[in-house]
């Protein structure tokens, strides 16, 4: 389900509804320079209690505010700041800090430490078309690894540096940020939206790796064919060293090319296909069979079967990282977690699923899936939709009715 939140200040007239019974810190402001902060968070936020300690995104502080925030901090301390600092320093004593430092977090450079320490390799996020990455601290909120987390957004317009005008001149620069956090890969790199755009241009100017698996869901087996015949394709222009091994995704009730992949590609016997869940891959006779076939026997490929259940709760769990999985995409997905449980797909390996479609698209099969109408399927997954009039005025008073239990947290 997509869950939407409308956090901090004035809209529309709206009085926000803070919760004014959270603990009070005992900790009061210290200098002028506290001061002079709790006043600018008091006009930001319009919240009349502000303490030092606590933290601007539980009082429901957004993007916009935080650079409204920064622009009376260099007015009122001459001190320029870059708006990402409110990641590091969401406090106001933090905050203070920084300003008694006259230290520019991160102006100087595109890179922001969204967490600078942990284990393991360090993820990089690229900001999306609104050039801020401040939005992923609540991806890193719920980030089950403690890896390093660094964002990637443009420098500060403040004519002390160069702004990129192409895709291809920004990916450079930020491969030049990554490399000084990492110097070899490989790398973990994420985008949301236009963010996934420059991730990509960044992987190829990375001399990107060639996944070990990719992952597709079969229906009429042309994207299986296409897909091989592009890696052979790169291959052969000298753009990777070697291919993948891709795996072909059925679902238990339209599986005519798993059938025909356990019995050595023989023959392909035609089925009627039952009534899946995965509605654009029941097919019962692919007419891309042959060109299929060759694409496994290149690639030395793999062909699964899933069943509906599986299909559906690997959609849901997966949904629960950020995405809005269609039920294909549970099918590869599904397929994926059966051949690393069993061994096939060591755990050590870089596997792409390939997504086919957005849950939107299938919005029935999202609502009986969190209403548990599928049987078989996870209760512990869903996440009950709320119904209600299709006005913003009734969307709003749901949203509001969450806020204060959220801050509370």
């Amino acid at each position: 389900m997509v869950a939407v939140y409308r956090i901090g200040g004035h809209q529309g007239g709206m009085t926000p509804d803070w919760d004014d019974t959270r603990p009070v810190s005992l900790r009061t402001p210290r200098d002028d320079c506290e001061r002079e902060l709790v006043a600018i968070w008091q006009e930001v936020l319009k919240h009349p209690k502000i303490e030092l300690d606590d933290d601007f995104f539980e009082l429901g502080g957004t993007s916009l505010q935080a650079l409204m925030v920064f622009a009376e901090i260099e007015a009122r301390f001459g001190c320029s700041l870059s708006p990402t600092a409110i990641v590091q320093a969401p406090t106001i004593a933090r905050l203070a800090e920084f300003i008694r430092a006259a230290t520019d977090i991160a102006a100087s450079q595109s890179l922001v430490p969204l967490r600078a320490s942990g284990t393991g390799l360090p993820l990089f996020l690229v900001h999306n078309r609104y050039c801020f990455v401040m939005y992923y601290r609540h991806l890193l909120r719920d980030l089950k690894s403690n890896r390093p987390v660094f964002g990637l957004q443009p420098p500060p317009l403040n004519g002390k540096h160069r702004i990129a005008r192409t895709v291809e001149t920004m990916a450079a620069d930020y491969v030049t940020e990554i490399r000084r956090v990492q110097p070899h890969g490989p790398y973990l790199l994420a985008g949301h939206s236009y963010g996934g755009l420059v991730s990509f241009e960044i992987a190829q100017q990375l001399n990107w790796e060639v996944p070990d698996f990719v992952v597709v869901p079969g229906g009429n087996l042309g994207n299986v064919s296409a897909i091989a015949n592009g890696f052979l394709l790169m291959k052969q222009m000298g753009l990777v060293d070697r291919i993948p091994r891709l795996v072909c995704a059925q679902t238990e009730l339209a599986n005519p090319f798993y059938r025909a992949y356990v019995n050595g590609f023989d023959r392909l016997d035609s089925m009627t296909a039952g009534n899946t869940l995965a509605t654009a891959i029941r097919i019962g006779d692919p007419v891309s069979f042959p060109k299929a076939v060759r694409a496994m026997q290149l690639t030395n490929g793999i062909v699964e079967q899933v069943t509906e259940a599986a299909l559906a709760n690997a959609a849901g769990l997966v949904d629960r990282f950020g995405f809005f999985n269609d039920p294909q995409t549970g099918v590869a997905l599904a397929a994926t977690a059966k051949l690393i449980g069993s061994g096939t797909i060591p755990k050590v390996s870089k596997v792409v699923v390939i997504s086919t479609a957005h849950g939107l698209k299938f919005v029935d099969f999202k609502l009986r899936f969190h209403r548990n109408e599928l049987a078989g399927t996870s209760a512990a997954l869903t996440n009950l939709p709320i119904e209600v009039p299709s006005n913003s005025d009734a969307i709003r008073d749901v949203i509001d009715g969450k806020i204060p239990a959220r801050v509370r947290g």
